[in-house]
């Protein structure tokens, strides 16, 4: 029968186990010593060899080889290696969490070993159990007798009780180091007789983060994919892994401060089918070799193992604020886009917010619009031409023998036109036909303000307006866009732009909207379209 390679390579000994020395000496030694504990807690991230460990210690006290512990040659290691024995009992928490199992557990635990030394519990995921499994599991562990040993194995050691945790000796199993994990893989592939590349490898090594199991299972694709050969072109199309090289212009985009570049680079990694979750993942984890590389630039070889160039060019043009503020970004938005409708729009939106963190001072400009001289430059002329124009103003003003009232009047009336559109007098009344007519005019005033919240709100329709409320209607598939649009920054943003444009106190609403007839506010701007050039972008 076929065995799937983590099963069939999954550690026999205290010596095959990787990366987790600081455990299996102490083991080692209790078993030596004869100083066996009553209850073990193994806890560490998937796939670091926690179960692997306990079916090997359950093994080792039971061997009958005085010398090699366990032999997995006598009697009893052949028993539990064939998992026919039934001193040694796996139980998953996750599917037996009931106080009732546990309860028959203890039953069970008090009657003497068939065969073997000791009888042994291994509970997987024990943080399963629920409040009153735990109280009956307690009670076993409060006074054991001298056979029983109990070995539980979590993920989250935070969510048991400290009067479990009080009674257990507590493992803390460790990430597989990258060099370990590449010599492991390396071993494993031979025996299969594949050749890989290295660059291959260092896919399955990300891609695993750190769990032995994991990279097992991504190992076995390329394994069983019945090549004797396996290069890394072949391998990323394989994994649906995104080329690196890819990332890696994505983020130069966003450094460069090239919003097109940027778009099309999106585009062009899921053009070739790659998953939009873990496109953002990967880019995550792009901007924290980035914080490496800058942290530690000496270092940057062992801890990123490939393209460290790269990482290093692109570290030494970003501040570590603006990396910590991207990988932020990024970490917050990552669940959201797993669970959205329109994830390629959502890893656009957050990408185009990353692209503002990093060039906050920045304007975004399409190639037809990048300016030629420096925009510093051009904004200095600009405030050199308000204030010569001021300057004018006032001259006619004085040269007018007006009295200091009427001076006052001016000057007042000057200030107001200045904050209202001469379009907008205060006293029309404020309708919903009215606010469409203004529409295109209100969007570019809240594209100065901020981009992304006028990315939020071109999806909307003005529904109604009654009392100075404006309600926007969004259908249910931008309900992300409605969300963020009433987020208390962005929905004050929309209300002050408003109220200015119409000279009076304007308040905003967002509902659901069925009506697939009714016209989008902005249906000929798309949003992304208008930050970069409709020439530039193809999305949808």
């Amino acid at each position: 029968m076929y065995k799937a390679i983590y099963r069939k390579y999954r550690p026999k000994t205290f010596e095959d186990l990787i990366g987790q020395d600081h455990i299996t000496k102490i083991l080692q030694n209790q078993i030596q010593t004869n100083t066996i504990s009553h209850a073990y807690l193994f806890s560490g991230t998937r796939g670091t060899g926690k179960t692997s460990c306990a079916k090997i210690f359950a093994r080792a006290i039971n061997c009958l080889d005085p010398d090699n512990k366990p032999c997995n040659k006598c009697e009893n290691c052949l028993e539990s290696l064939d998992e026919s024995s039934i001193d040694i009992i796996e139980i998953d928490a996750a599917s037996n969490n009931g106080v009732d199992n546990i309860r028959d557990l203890k039953d069970r635990a008090f009657y003497q070993p068939t065969s073997l030394k000791y009888k042994v519990y291994i509970i997987d995921e024990v943080h399963m159990l629920s409040k009153g499994a735990f109280n009956a599991l307690l009670k076993i562990l409060e006074e054991p007798p001298d056979h029983l040993v109990f070995i539980l194995a979590t993920t989250e050691p935070d969510r048991i009780p400290l009067t479990i945790l009080s009674r257990c000796q507590k493992f803390q199993f460790k990430r597989i180091d990258t060099n370990e994990m590449f010599l492991a893989l390396k071993s494993i592939a031979k025996k299969e007789g594949v050749t890989i590349d290295d660059d291959s490898y260092n896919l399955v090594i990300n891609a695993a983060d750190g769990s032995m199991r994991d990279a097992q299972s991504i190992l076995e694709q390329l394994v069983s994919s019945g090549r004797d050969q396996i290069t890394y072109d072949y391998a990323i199309n394989l994994l649906g892994i995104v080329d690196k090289s890819n990332i890696i212009k994505i983020v130069d985009s966003i450094i460069e401060n090239d919003a097109a570049s940027l778009i099309e680079e999106i585009d062009q990694a899921l053009l070739q089918g790659k998953d939009t979750e873990q496109l953002a993942k990967d880019i995550l984890d792009h901007f924290r070799n980035l914080m490496l590389a800058k942290v530690s630039p000496e270092s940057a070889d062992r801890l990123i193992r490939s393209n460290v160039e790269a990482y290093l060019n692109q570290s030494k043009k970003l501040s570590l604020e603006k990396i910590l503020q991207a990988m932020e970004k990024l970490i917050n938005q990552l669940n959201e886009i797993k669970y959205s409708q329109q994830q390629r729009a959502f890893l656009e939106i957050t990408l185009l917010e990353v692209f503002q963190l990093v060039n906050f001072k920045s304007e975004v400009f399409t190639r037809e619009e990048r300016p030629e001289t420096p925009r510093k430059e051009k904004t200095q002329v600009k405030t050199a031409d308000v204030k010569d124009n001021l300057e004018k103003e006032n001259k006619k003003i004085e040269t007018k023998k007006t009295s200091p009232s009427q001076t006052e009047e001016k000057s007042l009336d000057l200030e107001e036109s200045s904050k209202k559109p001469s379009s907008s007098p205060a006293d029309t009344k404020l309708t919903k036909e009215r606010i469409i007519s203004d529409w295109k005019d209100i969007l570019i005033e809240i594209k100065k303000e901020k981009p992304m919240v006028h990315a939020f709100i071109v999806e909307a329709t003005i529904s109604d307006c009654v009392d100075n409320t404006v309600t926007f209607g969004f259908h249910k598939e931008y309900d992300f866009h409605m969300d963020k649009l009433l987020k208390d920054n962005n929905r004050e943003l929309v209300e002050k732009v408003l109220s200015l444009f119409y000279n009076t106190s304007v308040k905003i609403n967002a509902k659901f909207i069925e009506d697939e007839k009714e016209a989008s506010i902005n249906k000929d701007i798309d949003t992304l379209t208008k930050l970069v050039g409709e020439e530039n972008i193809k999305i949808f």
